[in-house]
């Protein structure tokens, strides 16, 4: 094998080992449970929130205001900053949040107390970390 060619394979191997690298790194995920709900986030991140938390509390609340007014007395259960969010589901699977972009966001959970025939009320919101714009927000009520 000329030299020519022995360092033309060993760029083409450079060159597939940094694209396996690269696709390796971009699918590091990691999940946490938050109440009821696992959340699935990117790995690496080093992002931290633009948006403080209370302010994102306030944007959920009045986002699921618009969900169902007729809910009073939601209170901040859980708030948990997660850079890179992919992803959040309930411990049934169902799916709550998904994208394919990484979000730096709040996942926030909200509990009120027993109304309106309902025992339990409980509520999931992502709000963007950066522009304070709820991404998603779920209202969950059961007998």
């Amino acid at each position: 094998m000329t030299v020519r060619r022995r360092r033309a394979v060993a760029i083409g191997i450079f060159v597939v080992a940094l694209a396996a690298a690269a696709v390796t790194a971009g699918s590091l995920t990691s999940s946490f449970q938050l109440g009821s709900i696992t959340v699935t986030e990117s790995l690496p991140s080093l992002s931290r929130p633009i948006l403080e938390r209370d302010a994102a509390v306030a944007a959920g609340l009045d986002k699921l205001g618009d969900v169902d007014p007729m809910v009073q007395g939601l209170s901040l259960a859980n708030a948990h900053f997660a850079p890179g969010v992919r992803r959040a589901s309930s411990a049934d699977g169902q799916m709550f949040f998904a994208t394919t972009d990484p979000l730096d966001a709040w996942v926030l959970d909200f509990v009120a107390p027993a109304q309106n025939g309902y025992s339990i009320v409980r509520a999931l919101v992502i709000v963007d970390a950066r522009t304070g714009v709820v991404s998603s927000a779920q209202l969950g009520q059961t007998r």
